[in-house]
């Protein structure tokens, strides 16, 4: 019992984390047109090549050709109104990571329209460039995720994610389970962890003390 409570508890925790805007697995294997992708240039879904318990998804994204200002283009994603947006600032960006050539860069980013060159920003790339770039280890499925204050010189309070390879060998960089979401306040989130964790520890001590109890009464 006092495992599930302090399940129960940590679970919530892990639910103060900002909403969800935007979420992308790749299990429609009929192809990017199920709404969430404006513009897929060479992306195109195919076979997880690595299944395994970093990654068991059996359809990811790759890239059949080389881009340049982005190959692969979300539909504008509003972020403006969130109040978790609206009290911090920031987006969250993550998603899993797979290349099987290190000469491959790759790179993730945002834009406010869906096709090359607008007014981007480029966040991520698997060579250790960019704002955030982690330049990941070969042929294995690595989570990245970082937050981000979204540049928007038109205030009009949406963002397009998009995506390409731009060197190496075209098709050896894969995504998968894309997620943009609003950053909650770190006063607010650190009120609730806090409470939380109050929570799951009054929790196990109650359920501990009870079980003593019951041992001394069979005794």
């Amino acid at each position: 019992m006092r495992h599930f409570l302090l399940a129960l508890a940590l679970g919530a925790a892990t639910s103060t984390f900002g909403a969800t805007l935007f979420t992308e697995s790749f299990e429609n294997a009929s192809g990017l047109g199920d709404g969430n992708w404006a513009n897929a240039g060479t992306a195109a879904i195919v076979a997880n090549p690595l299944v395994n318990l970093s990654n068991p998804s059996a359809n990811v994204v790759h890239f059949g050709g080389l881009g340049s200002g982005g190959d692969l283009f979300s539909k504008f994603i509003s972020y403006s109104g969130d109040p978790d947006f609206i009290a911090s600032g920031q987006l969250l960006l993550s998603f899993d990571f797979l290349w099987t050539n290190t000469g491959a860069t790759t790179w993730a980013g945002t834009d406010h329209q869906t096709s090359p060159f607008g007014d981007e920003q480029w966040l991520w790339n698997s060579a250790g460039g960019a704002l955030y770039g982690t330049n990941p280890p070969a042929n294995t499925w690595v989570h990245v995720a970082f937050s981000f204050k979204p540049e928007d010189s038109g205030n009009v309070g949406t963002i397009v994610l998009k995506f390409e390879q731009n060197s190496g060998t075209p098709g050896t960089s894969y995504f998968d389970n894309i997620q943009l979401a609003a950053v909650p306040e770190p006063s607010s989130l650190a009120f609730l962890s806090l409470g939380i964790s109050a929570l799951a520890i009054r929790l196990y001590s109650r359920c501990s003390k009870s079980n003593r109890t019951g041992h001394r009464k069979l005794g």
